[in-house]
Formats: structure tokens, sequence, C-alpha cells
């Protein structure tokens, strides 16, 4: 059977900082890139008499984080850019409506922003080295 859904929780936790659990809104995607290894797509890939030639490169894993709810207190905007801002990697897990959750260290990347209007914080990626392991 296959089985897919809504992304329904993700934890953060820091050293530092401590744990924000944050809460995703429904019906929204949620792609999941365990990282490892590519191999390139190049059509010139190949020697003069024919033989393919695998370009393998590392990628690190990667999860664009759909909207999640924004609470005021704790303020979570200001929590999750608190995650952003430190320097040592964190620890994530992403748990999924069907009972599958996969965990990681890495960090937040790009933007962090509220929608104050819709009352969400928008989607933002988190991603880390090595791979983004299936833990249930």
């Amino acid at each position: 059977m296959y089985t897919g859904g809504d992304l329904i929780e993700v934890v953060i936790t820091s050293a530092t900082t401590g744990s924000l659990r944050l809460d995703p809104k429904g019906s929204e995607d949620a792609d999941i890139d365990i990282g490892g290894y590519v191999n390139a797509d190049s059509d010139d890939s190949v020697t003069g008499s024919g033989s393919n030639i695998v370009v393998k490169n590392r990628k690190r894993w990667s999860v664009p984080v759909p909207p999640c709810g924004w609470s005021l207190e704790p303020d979570t905007l200001i929590e999750l850019q608190l995650k952003a801002d430190e320097i040592a990697e964190q620890t994530f897990v992403f748990t999924f409506i069907d009972g599958a959750v996969f965990k990681g260290t890495g960090a937040i990347v790009g933007d962090i922003k509220g929608n104050k209007n819709a009352g969400l914080i928008n989607s933002f990626k988190c991603s880390g080295g090595g791979k983004l392991e299936r833990i249930a």
C-alpha cells in the first residue's frame, strides 16, 4: 500500500536554545531529499569509444518546511530566527501523518519570513550534511 499525507510536526533541537516545535499547515507539499550521492545527468558523459562516464557528487539532505502556525507566546518567528542565528548545527525531526519520522543534523538555510495576515511562518528550508535518517 502506498501512503502519503501531511508533515504534521517539525522539532528543532539545539544544545543552546532548547527545542522548538512547529505545526505545519495541512494539505501542503513537503518534499524530502534524503541526501547522499547524485549521478550527473550530462549527455557528454561518455568516452570517445562510447563507454559511460558516471560522475558522482555528494549532496546534502534537505526538507522545505511548509508554512507553519505563528504563535505569539513564545513568538514562533523570533524563536525560529534564534535557531538560524546559532553557529552550531541543530537536530531536526520531521513527523508525517502516515507515521514516517525522519531525523537529521543541519541548519535552517535561506530566508525566514512570516505572514502576519495569514498567521503563518512562510515556508523555509532545513538542510545538512550526510543523509536524513528514517527513524520510524
